[in-house]
């Protein structure tokens, strides 16, 4: 199979999901993965305190999978926390990281702002 090449409008999604990562979880580490190691593999890795979460970047909520994506979300999800993330549910799935990070971490957001949201998938 071809090797995906980075959309200049998922690579500033990506770039703008980072960058709110670091601002949202201060001390997080966030890796961008290295494509074509592991096929359907997801874009960021996010580290903070003992736990770590992934996050696949889509352009848009109806953009196709590429195959073993859902796999490997869901996969690395019943071990941790992984989550496809689009603009249409950054806001959602945003503060579902910060609040499984924050929380392993020692550090609630949702507690912060007085608000609660579900807990991670």
């Amino acid at each position: 199979m071809a090797k995906k090449k980075p959309n200049k409008k998922e690579s500033r999604f990506q770039h703008e999901v980072i960058r709110e990562l670091e601002e949202r979880l201060p001390g997080c580490v966030v890796m961008k993965n290295a494509t074509g190691l592991k096929d359907g593999f997801p874009d960021i890795t996010v580290y903070h305190g003992s736990h770590w979460a992934m996050l696949e970047c889509k352009r848009s909520e109806g953009e196709s999978h590429r195959p073993n994506q859902d796999w490997w979300v869901d996969h690395l999800n019943e071990m941790s926390f992984a989550s496809f993330i689009y603009p249409e549910n950054r806001q959602v799935v945003m503060q579902k990281v910060v609040n499984y990070l924050g929380d392993a971490a020692g550090y609630s957001q949702e507690k912060e702002d007085g608000y609660e949201l579900e807990q991670a998938c």
